[in-house]
């Protein structure tokens, strides 16, 4: 209660003294981990008190159009350090380290080139290869601004609150954070009295899980509080001199949200407070709800160094959204979706207005996105228990089963996203429209998701990053592209096209030939296996294999063949490659602990 006292104190005082103190404007940052913006009450739901955050909210800008590229941690951070999207950079991977080139540099490098103190507190999980502290001029727990070498230096904070953060549901931890008193032993919000999604069955469990979620967002509000109350502690001329940020690191931590590129994966609180001294970079001209612009993570760092009248960089992709000279809205939001831990995915979706078009470019696989490591959540254990037990109405068992390449929403009549309108006739317009904006969106970022993963150390062996090779002739880039576009159609007048791809001299065309194969449930594709099963890249064997347990049925048979491909003394094949291997044998019932050995053995666990 102390530090919401402190707060409301602290934005009254603000707003009605003299301003005193030139110079930088300081930039502090407070970014929470998995919270979809639906949960917050200045985004609608009341279920939980938020006061510092609320506070915060009615004397700034809360801007309720705001979206993560990715939604996921490590892969969205990497867009936020740079201004551009991860799928340019080949950073779009979760728990990968690739080099990105040097011109890409990260946002504090400037700030540190124009004198400023930048701090992190202390999440870092950049997913590049890099010295991830090193950025920073101070980067552990205890970073912070009161740290910086005089009163008058101007800083950059940043503060990273784990507290909502997906694992903060597993039992273990829910336990530990009780024991601490972080959350009630009972929630505080009745299980049965909270709003469960439309695209979520109404398990016990996953009740449960979001009304502990709620007293995680509480705990979280608690933590904010704290670090405004440090900032109070500070002479007033840099209390009035500050630009305070609050924003989460992507939405989700339930099912069908983090991981996933529907709107409770991608839409994420975002909150400015600019003081009344620095009211001429607030181009708003006012305190309250901007719905008339939208933004993206590509954006941050841009908006950030505008803040400070730092140059921004011609290669960041962002388009600044406070500050002097502020640029027009971009039309269209891009959003990636790819590997996350042991399991492949490839998924794409543009905004436009209210419409969101998601593009599953692997259709033979089920359109909900998950890793393994979600199911440390009781909710996410029931719900395929669910579908495992065959309990689950069919709307919510959808899910769980491949339903094509193509989904379409409009998220003004259908906010939770459940009526797929891809498939009919009076929407074909929309559909072709977005189809096309996607597919520009994704030529013009050069998306290094069509460059398979498995390809990259081989790659890197040539090329000093994966974005270099896609701009070079050896890559063959457009062609590629139209590779992976064709087979991600899923339109049965491509499948001789499909089929010659197998063919081609290109392995990444090769490849996505394959993954045609598999989406159009071709059977009749003896000459196309006999070509990929004698092919010089493992991983397009590795798709042969598949194509044998999707296609044909014969599971057995592709079990022993990718237990016979894997290879740990065979340096030539990557990481990428076995940890695929090992995902696809585990999905075809090989035992948990044998998995995890082998996944120890391959440095993924």
């Amino acid at each position: 209660m102390r530090a919401l006292n402190i707060l409301f104190l602290f934005l009254g005082f603000v707003y009605n003294s003299v301003c005193f103190g030139e110079g930088k404007p300081n930039i502090l940052w407070i970014v929470s981990e998995d919270n979809s913006a639906r949960y917050m009450p200045m985004y609608g739901d009341k279920s939980c008190s938020t006061p510092n955050l609320t506070k915060l909210s009615e004397c700034g800008l809360v801007f309720k159009n705001a979206f993560a590229n990715a939604p996921v941690c490590a892969v969205a951070r990497a867009t936020i350090l740079t201004g551009v999207n991860s799928a340019t950079l080949g950073t779009h991977n979760m728990r990968s380290r690739y080099p990105i080139p040097p011109k890409f540099k990260p946002y504090p490098t400037y700030f540190k080139e124009a004198g400023y103190y930048c701090t992190n507190a202390s999440k870092t999980d950049y997913n590049i290869k890099m010295k991830d502290a090193s950025i920073w001029d101070e980067c552990k727990r205890t970073a912070h601004f009161k740290n910086r070498p005089s009163k008058d230096t101007p800083f950059l904070a940043v503060f990273n609150i784990e507290l909502t953060h997906e694992s903060n549901l597993f039992d273990g931890k829910i336990a530990k954070n009780r024991e601490k008193n972080i959350i009630p032993n009972i929630p505080e919000n009745s299980p049965d009295s909270v709003a469960v999604p439309g695209y979520l069955p109404n398990l016990p469990e996953i009740k449960s899980d979001i009304a502990i979620y709620y007293d995680c967002i509480k705990a979280m509000d608690r933590r904010v509080g704290e670090i405004i109350s440090d900032l109070m502690k500070e002479p007033k001329n840099v209390v009035d001199n500050t630009i305070i940020f609050y924003y989460s690191d992507h939405g989700g931590i339930l099912p069908r949200q983090k991981r996933n590129l529907n709107k409770d994966g991608t839409q994420v609180p975002l909150i400015v407070y600019i003081p009344e001294k620095l009211k001429h970079l607030n181009p708003f001209g006012h305190s309250g709800e901007i719905s008339e612009r939208t933004v993206d993570f590509t954006d941050l760092a841009p908006t950030i160094l505008n803040l400070a009248g730092i140059r921004i960089p011609e290669q960041m992709q962002g388009k600044p959204f406070l500050g002097q000279n502020v640029d027009r809205e971009k039309s269209d939001i891009f959003l990636i979706s790819s590997r996350f831990d042991e399991r492949t995915y490839f998924s794409r979706a543009i905004m436009s207005g209210n419409a969101r078009y998601i593009r599953n470019f692997f259709a033979f696989m089920h359109p909900l996105i998950v890793s393994n490591y979600a199911f440390g959540q009781a909710g996410w254990r029931a719900y395929w228990r669910g579908f495992s037990d065959g309990s689950l109405p069919d709307e919510f068992a959808y899910w769980w089963k491949p339903q094509g390449a193509h989904f379409l929403y409009d998220t003004a009549s259908d906010p939770d996203e459940t009526k797929n309108l891809a498939y009919g006739k009076s929407h074909g317009k929309l559909l072709k429209d977005m189809k096309n904006r996607l597919k520009k969106a994704m030529l013009e970022s050069r998306d290094l998701g069509v460059i398979p993963e498995f390809a990259y150390d081989e790659i890197l062996k040539k090329h000093s990053t994966v974005y270099d090779f896609a701009r070079s002739s050896e890559c063959g880039y457009e062609k590629v592209f139209e590779a992976a576009w064709t087979a991600s159609e899923c339109d049965k007048a491509d499948e001789k096209k499909i089929r010659k791809m197998v063919e081609s001299g290109n392995p990444f065309i090769r490849y996505w030939g394959s993954v045609g194969l598999l989406n159009l449930k071709l059977a009749d594709v003896d000459a196309e296996l006999q070509k990929l099963m004698s092919d010089s890249r493992d991983y397009n064997r590795a798709m042969a294999y598949l194509i044998i347990a999707n296609n044909l049925g014969r599971k057995d048979e592709a079990l022993k063949e990718f237990a016979s491909l894997l290879d740990f003394k065979n340096a030539s094949q990557t990481q990428a490659t076995r940890r695929f291997l090992i995902s696809q044998m585990a999905l075809l019932g090989v035992n948990s602990k044998e998995i995890a050995r082998l996944e120890a053995e391959n440095g993924d666990s």
